[in-house]
């Protein structure tokens, strides 16, 4: 079975643009506000894999932010397969290799995607296969699977 690891914010819902991004990250409703991308949101879940959330958060207030979010647009993401790390606190690719290693997963049927290509890097090198959110919108458009 097919273990896909996805990243939230830039992968499952809108890009926010890093110039801008430390001035209104703190703002309560930052990401409740973001709009998801609908074209990867369908893609994902008709997928037969088992799927699981990775995401980073700068505070518990997000935290709850990010999980109202996901029940709402992710509901195909069972809540326990749901990852929050935290900023500057926690590496979110190390947090990613524990859980792997407790579920005990064949890496060669695991996946990462992911917009940020330092992430995609670290995947490759723990041995998962890494898809940049940008390959996989062109997988959607060319009706491939994963």
């Amino acid at each position: 079975m097919k273990h896909i690891f996805l990243d939230m914010d830039g992968t499952l819902n809108e890009y926010t643009n890093t110039v801008h991004f430390n001035k209104v990250v703190f703002e309560p409703g930052f990401f409740s506000k973001k709009r998801p991308l609908w074209m990867v949101l369908y893609y994902l879940q008709d997928l037969e894999a088992e799927k699981y959330i990775i995401s980073a958060s700068p505070s518990e207030i997000h935290d709850d932010e990010k999980y109202k979010w996901l029940k709402r647009f992710c509901p195909f993401v069972p809540t326990e397969n749901i990852i929050i790390t935290r900023w500057q606190e926690e590496n979110k690719m190390d947090r990613l290799e524990q859980y792997l290693d407790a579920l005990d997963l064949d890496r060669d049927d695991v996946y990462l995607i992911d917009d940020e290509h330092e992430y995609l890097r670290q995947a490759e090198k723990m041995g998962i296969n890494p898809i940049h959110t940008s390959r996989l919108i062109g997988m959607i458009e060319r009706k491939e699977t994963i």
